[in-house]
């Protein structure tokens, strides 16, 4: 049974409810099911994902011990295709020298609005903590000596929301059209910030207009890197792989997650103290928390980083100015959609 998928073959495939039964068409019934076994286990489990191993729920066909599914909403797996496409053409490029990337053998949406990628399955092998650390450096850096690929918006391989620890729930509450236009939104937050402070925090304004875009993981969580049985370095979660600043690069490693210190310190060696003592870092560490609390999280400006009439928004509550300097935040504000992260393929 043929798999694979030409490059040109369209992202998103539907499934007539009539459609005959032939090998295609076999397969994407038997992901279903497996994904609906799959969501019942995860609920139960406390530990929900949207990842698995075909084989673990369906051994009808031999070949599907070998196959892993991924399945969200049709927007979030358009934008993970896209990614995994244009990262897997990439590692193809560079061989052994590149991480390992998922290799998408068939992807479609159904009509209740999921969509599903059926990706081959990666062997890993457990390794100890700082031989993680070490591979997931080496990812990272191959994935800062990428070219990005032409980008319809900000951020995102996919046209889609940009991803990111310093938005609210992650992810950009507008389709920026550019480095600028974000650039003026996270300064419309910093003058907000300078307001409620009232003067009592010298903030500078972020600048990294000009500045090198770089691909990035912007969750660095240990469960999107993995140690293959040949000890390759190897990438999960394309979705939150983004082209960015490399401010917003460097801020993901230095001032996220325990494990993305521990990477940093594998990626920027002596020069790490220096990247993070740069202003831009502190001033968007401020403007997180402010996002954080913020009812709107536009904070009034539309997709080019303009504002209208009011400039800001007021947080939710008004102790949010008393708890501004004191508040603690979670070192990661998690995705509106349900994860799919801690399942590796």
């Amino acid at each position: 049974m043929s798999l694979s998928m030409p490059m040109d073959q369209p992202d998103i495939l539907t499934i007539p409810p009539s459609m005959p039964m032939d090998s295609e068409s076999v397969l994407q019934r038997a992901v279903v099911r497996a994904a609906e076994l799959h969501e019942e286990k995860s609920y139960g489990s406390g530990i929900y994902t949207r990842v698995f191993h075909l084989g673990d729920y369906d051994d009808s066909d031999a070949s599907y011990h070998h196959l892993s599914v991924k399945y969200n909403d049709q927007g979030t797996t358009k934008a993970e295709m896209a990614a995994l496409k244009f990262l897997y053409a990439l590692a193809c490029k560079d061989g052994d020298a590149a991480p390992l990337v998922p290799q998408v053998v068939h992807s479609f949406y159904c009509p209740h609005g999921l969509g599903y990628i059926v990706m081959k399955r990666i062997e890993l092998r457990t390794v100890p903590d700082h031989e993680l650390y070490a591979k997931a450096a080496e990812a990272v850096l191959w994935l800062r000596a990428q070219r990005p690929p032409p980008m319809e918006v900000f951020g995102s391989l996919g046209a889609s929301y940009a991803r990111h620890a310093v938005f609210k729930y992650f992810e950009a509450p507008l389709k920026f059209t550019g480095v600028a236009a974000v650039q003026r939104y996270f300064n419309t937050v910093v003058n907000r910030v300078r307001i409620l402070r009232r003067g009592t925090l010298k903030i500078a304004d972020v600048f990294f207009e000009g500045e090198e875009i770089v691909l990035t993981q912007s969750d660095m969580a240990p469960s999107n890197f993995g140690v293959s049985s040949d000890g390759r370095a190897v990438i999960f979660d394309a979705a939150t792989i983004q082209a960015l600043p490399v401010t917003l690069a460097d801020f993901t490693l230095l001032r996220t997650t325990p494990f993305a210190t521990a990477v940093s310190k594998h990626v920027f060696g002596d020069e790490r103290a220096m990247r993070l003592a740069s202003p831009n870092l502190a001033s968007l560490a401020e403007v997180r928390r402010l996002l954080f609390m913020a009812a709107d999280a536009t904070f009034g400006v539309d997709e080019d980083g303009n504002t209208g009439p009011t400039v800001g928004i007021v947080p939710e509550s008004p102790s949010a100015v008393t708890h501004l300097v004191t508040v603690c935040e979670p070192a990661r504000s998690g995705p509106r959609k349900a994860s799919s992260q801690t399942a590796k393929l």
